[in-house]
């Protein structure tokens, strides 16, 4: 699956094809170890070879394997997760981590896209010399899946027929287009990785530089740089308690939380480097399990400790799992930016490490037969199915003198830093006191600011955009109520006068007025020839 999702051919049958040929090449190595095995085990007088001694002898071999890579892991969890709680905890010196980080993902973030834009000016060449009637055109059209939703709007679509009977040597080929395929993918998924982290850590050192700016505030009022908080708990984070808690309350916990961890990796080196002894039990673990087995009511509390020692063993191990790069092959990057090979790489390692993890915390309480020497212990259902803690014979002999001393060395390594000083003298840049590193520290310091100032007048514009906005959709209301009141006085006038015209309509003539008069004048003037009240 690996290879299958990293394969840069267009078909499943090239996928399938180019999956085989690197899992051939990566099982080698193993086959040829399994047979150097084999072959020492064959010249022992002591060892028939059939497939159940086959089957020890690769479980043996699995478990040394796992063993080994156990004790790297663990001189260097066992350290880095007490330390680094320890150093989260003064906002100072992760203000400067965070820095050094930012302008190294910066230089990366600048390179990623110098890479983009030369793979997408590829893509774009060859979308304009393949054209529709090319049987290559489906691999193009492939490639342009994997391409940015702009960038394919941005291409001018050419449907002209063009005849490629005749050669032509500006035509990519396949293995040509899958290297492009390849290109793409992990072009892509570079740029947007580096991209992420840039805006991750821009934001965590503003907010960094925020609880600095906040240490010594008057009014116990947390003040942010970048406006109000907006979380889901905005109701009841004020920022009166948003102090308290990014200030006082969580720099102090953190502390007590790193101290106890370290004091549970000290126990975890004394018992890994004394659980081969039984008599007198020295390993600390199996003293606990042993006291609480006395007692039948403590099997709860038997279970807590062992998950809370394992869950411990569990987290040392596979955070050192999940910090290892090897350049962009293997890298683990927070924010959904991890690609599928890293994902999977790093899942099959997981598996591999959990049989010999739980065989190293059998040992540990000193429930594996194997390691105690004493035939009274029960075996656990667990070593019945997955084996003991054994290794190949040849490794075996002074195994309880040399595992001990590995964890402490490497732990030693770890404390003093020297694998970081090493990286840095081989060009590694890494975060240590010396003259180049506060270089970096300071060109991150300076990148961040400038950030700032961007991020400040983007606000700033659209504060004043939004004002305008507002502005213009209130002066939109009041041309709409001075619609809305004309209208209705329009509506009161026609209403009148709709009232006035239901009345009959009188005819005015100013030339028949006097002779009306007149004529109602000489009526009153002849008498009545009617009755009394004919006049009225």
């Amino acid at each position: 699956m690996n290879s299958y999702a990293s394969a840069g051919e267009f078909t499943v049958i090239g996928k399938l094809k180019s999956a085989i040929i690197a899992n051939l090449i990566y099982y080698a190595t193993y086959v040829v170890i399994f047979c150097i095995c084999l072959i020492y085990l064959a010249t022992q007088p002591y060892v028939t070879i059939d497939l159940e001694n086959l089957k020890v002898i690769g479980i043996t071999a699995s478990n040394t394997w796992g063993l080994f890579l156990l004790v790297l892991l663990y001189g260097y969890g066992l350290v880095d997760i007490p330390r680094s709680i320890w150093q989260s905890s003064h906002t100072l010196y992760m203000l400067q981590q965070t820095y050094f980080k930012v302008a190294k993902v910066t230089m990366e973030y600048s390179e990623a896209q110098e890479k983009y834009d030369d793979t997408l000016e590829d893509v774009r060449r060859s979308v304009e010399v393949i054209k529709y009637n090319h049987p290559f055109r489906k691999y193009v059209d492939t490639i342009l899946s994997k391409c940015p939703e702009d960038f394919r709007r941005s291409l001018r679509r050419n449907d002209d027929y063009v005849d490629y009977n005749e050669q032509d040597c500006s035509i990519p080929t396949e293995k040509s287009l899958i290297k492009m395929h390849i290109n793409v993918m992990t072009t892509m998924r570079n740029y947007t990785r580096t991209q992420s982290q840039k805006e991750t850590l821009l934001h965590k050192a503003i907010q960094l530089e925020d609880d600095i700016a906040n240490q010594n505030s008057s009014n116990r009022y947390y003040k942010r740089s970048t406006g109000e908080y907006n979380g889901y708990l905005k109701f009841l984070y004020s920022p009166r308690l948003e102090w308290w808690w990014r200030i006082v309350v969580r720099s102090l916990l953190l502390k007590v939380f790193a101290v106890t961890l370290g004091v549970f990796s000290a126990m975890v080196v004394w018992s890994e480097c004394v659980f081969f002894i039984s008599k007198p039990v020295m390993s600390l673990f199996a003293i606990f399990i042993n006291g609480l087995g006395k007692s039948h009511s403590a099997y709860v509390s038997i279970e807590i400790i062992s998950i809370l020692v394992l869950a411990y063993l569990c987290v040392c191990a596979y955070r050192t799992v999940f910090k290892i790069r090897v350049f962009n092959y293997y890298y683990v990057a927070s924010n959904h930016q991890t690609d599928e090979n890293s994902l999977l790489f790093s899942g099959m390692l997981l598996s591999r490490l959990t049989p010999p993890l739980c065989l190293n915390f059998l040992s540990l309480i000193q429930l594996d037969s194997h390691v105690t020497k004493d035939n009274r212990v029960l075996e656990t259902e667990y070593t019945k199915i997955m084996g003991h803690m054994d290794v190949i014979s040849f490794i075996a002999n002074g195994f309880n003198v040399y595992f001990p001393i590995a964890i402490v060395l490497l732990c030693c390594a770890t404390i003093f830093k020297l694998g970081s000083r090493l990286l840095h003298c081989i060009g590694f840049e890494q975060f240590i006191d010396d003259d180049i590193s506060q270089e970096i520290v300071d060109e991150g310091k300076s990148y961040v600011q400038r950030e700032k100032i961007k991020s400040a007048r983007s606000r700033d514009q659209l504060q004043r955009r939004t004002a305008l906005q507002n502005s213009i959709r209130r002066s939109e209301l009041d041309v709409e109520a001075r619609r809305y009141s004309s209208k209705s006085r329009r509506g009161q006038d026609s209403d009148r006068i709709e009232l006035l015209s239901d009345q009959d309509v009188v005819d005015y003539d100013p030339t028949n007025v006097h002779d009306g008069y007149l004529r109602g004048k000489q009526d009153r003037s002849k008498p009545s020839s009617g009755g009394f009240f004919d006049d009225i």
